[in-house]
């Protein structure tokens, strides 16, 4: 199949629609991305069409897509105030997927019912630790789909951490934005930290391979994408309780740290540092890492989009 997955004006490849491109392509399929989401006639003959959600529309002022195939979008961010918008952008697509659990009902009540709660993901070939033998370009170049944890264990090696935590993302300007209260004082408490902000792909990669933890705080209590980042790097993972963990198999404490409040975080850190709790720590890290390789990558959600447009992969689905 041909598909074409639209964009607006944008320079940026990090988003979630680079990787579903890469594992379509692997699966077989042709993919066009295009930045004329309003000029279906210059994309030639395709069999679907796709927008991926990855706040673009804070970045740029987006035109208005002309939909004119059998359609999908994937919104994200609806928990960030711009609901409306991304509403309304979607009611013209056949299928429409919401990683944020909470926006499924708002969908629905707003006369969306076909909406579906996929959560994010991440891109195994990318956050995995490094491979035993070979370059890491050679992850793009063979993409190696489905993800089989058996074979994954005996490529990847271990490295040894240089952080206490590491974070890569937003550091709210808003001194009372809890984000940023919280990180302020895990700073001061634990001073051998690591944060990135605007790093991506190979450098945001290495950052959390090279932590103990990762450290994750939620906007709004909602699943985001560095929890499954950090699960893919096979670091473990301490954040806040997000909404839709239980659903998803997940455990505190078999795949995770959770945390309540600001002095419960900076107590369990301490805890989870303690070099005596290294093995368990890793156990911790692999549990989460394994979990990500059964069922939650960017290839098990591009499966699921396939199957969306009528393609069922069979027993090669991972």
């Amino acid at each position: 199949m041909r598909f074409v997955i639209t964009l607006g004006p944008t320079k940026r490849t990090e988003g979630t629609y680079t990787f579903v491109k890469l594992n379509l392509e692997a699966m077989g399929h042709e993919v066009l991305v295009t930045s004329e989401m309003d000029r279906p006639d210059l994309w030639g003959k395709a069999d679907g069409q796709i927008y991926i959600d990855f706040s673009q529309d804070c970045l740029s002022e987006l035109p208005e897509a002309k939909v004119v195939l059998p359609s999908l979008c994937w919104q994200s961010d609806t928990h960030m105030g711009n609901a409306e918008y991304r509403l309304e952008q979607s009611r013209a697509y056949d299928h429409v997927w919401v990683a944020q659990k909470s926006a499924t009902q708002l969908f629905k009540e707003n006369g969306i019912e076909r909406a579906e709660w996929v959560h994010h993901t991440a891109e195994h070939n990318l956050w995995c630790p490094p491979l035993r033998f070979g370059r890491a370009e050679d992850r793009w170049n063979n993409l190696r789909v489905p993800p089989d944890p058996v074979e994954w264990e005996k490529m990847t090696c271990e490295i040894a951490p240089r952080y206490s935590w590491g974070l890569v993302g937003y550091f709210p300007p808003d001194p009372e934005h809890p984000r940023r209260q919280l990180f302020e004082v895990m700073m001061k408490e634990f001073d051998d930290w690591a944060w990135g902000g605007g790093v991506f792909f190979e450098d945001a990669v290495r950052l959390y391979h090279r932590s103990r933890v990762v450290l994750n705080r939620s906007v709004a209590g909602e699943i985001n994408i560095r929890m499954f980042e950090a699960f893919g790097s096979r670091t473990m993972l301490m954040t806040d309780r997000m909404e839709g963990m239980p659903d998803l198999g997940l455990v505190d404490g078999e795949h995770y740290i959770g945390y309540d409040s600001i002095g419960d975080c900076v107590e369990k850190m301490g805890y989870w540092l303690d070099p005596a709790r290294d093995e368990r720590r890793r156990e911790i890290a692999w549990n989460g890492w394994r979990w990500f390789l059964h069922g939650h990558t960017c290839y098990h959600a591009t499966a699921r989009l396939l199957k969306a447009f009528g393609v069922d992969l069979g027993e090669n689905k991972g």
